[in-house]
């Protein structure tokens, strides 16, 4: 089985190194719905679109299933860091798809997160598209900004500023073991987080529909879901590779900002050494759970 991509997307090479086969569509747009495939839209809203893109390719991957990947552009605001002939080949805008349905829906984090969640460019579009996610996907996947945005409009709740970046991989405890989208997880695991901002989750949200499945004592809420899977929110990065945290670090001190080594990241605290992507093979499970869920839910 294969990822099913815009044909000559770059990003692609780099799934093809990783060992994934790759299938190409003739252009940016979902192929006809297919009861063998999965339909993935994915609004990438990082500034690095193709790292990102191959990030995700290599998380979503698995052997046994095709999976359409259709990505998502803003056209509320323009990227300033991706040539506009790159997204207009390999993206499409909101209103070009709407009328489609998916079986998923990813929504990744933005460089927005010290804004309120009123001043993002954006964020009358991104409303419009959680609306729209209620009845045209069977569930949404959210990841850092994009899960405390998601937070924010379905449930109210507010982010929190942090007193310094939460920066570095941490420790973190599953705490519904018996939940579909944590089947075959190992009850302790590693994500890295980088973030300024964090999300309280208060119990009575349960009450609500929305369940916390995963938090550490030092990161906080790291995953939660609504019970009927239609939500998916992760505040960390299970995506990351493995010199991700290394280049956000280097790209702070470059530009004179205040920052710490990421925490339990590098080898002896020395930046030369980088680590092994310990908290990727747990992520893949994870998708491989929530791609499951999209399955199940086409039957």
């Amino acid at each position: 089985m294969a990822l099913i991509v815009p044909e000559q997307i770059p990003s692609a090479a780099d799934a093809l190194e990783a060992g994934i086969s790759v299938e190409y569509k003739k252009n940016q747009y979902p192929l006809p719905a297919d009861a063998n495939n999965l339909r993935i839209l994915i609004l990438n809203l990082m500034p690095t679109k193709q790292v990102t893109e191959s990030q995700f390719m290599r998380m979503i991957d698995r052997p046994d299933i095709r999976i359409d990947l259709t990505f998502l552009r803003t056209s509320t605001y323009i990227s300033r860091n991706t040539d506009s002939e790159y997204l207009e080949r390999f993206y499409c805008t909101f209103s070009e798809i709407e009328a489609d349905t998916y079986d998923g829906l990813i929504i990744t984090g933005a460089p927005v997160e010290k804004l309120r969640f009123s001043q993002v460019a954006y964020w009358e579009e991104l409303c419009r598209i959680f609306e729209w996610s209620k009845t045209h996907v069977s569930s949404l996947y959210t990841v850092c900004w994009g899960a405390q945005a998601a937070l924010h409009y379905f449930y109210g709740i507010e982010k929190q500023p942090l007193e310094k970046k939460l920066f570095g991989v941490f420790e973190h405890t599953l705490s519904h073991t018996g939940h579909p989208l944590l089947q075959g997880l190992e009850k302790k695991f590693y994500a890295p987080h980088s973030r300024h901002t964090s999300v309280t989750v208060l119990p009575k949200r349960e009450k609500d529909g929305l369940e916390v499945l995963a938090s550490s004592e030092k990161a906080g809420l790291h995953i939660a879901a609504a019970k009927d899977g239609s939500l998916v929110c992760v505040t960390g990065h299970f995506e990351y590779d493995r010199e991700t945290l290394s280049l956000e670090y280097f790209r702070d001190v470059a530009k004179g900002d205040e920052i710490d080594f990421p925490e339990n990241y590098f080898r002896n605290n020395n930046p030369s050494l980088l680590p092994e992507a310990y908290w990727q093979d747990f992520g893949r499970r994870f998708m491989k759970n929530w791609t499951g869920f999209l399955l199940s839910a086409k039957k």
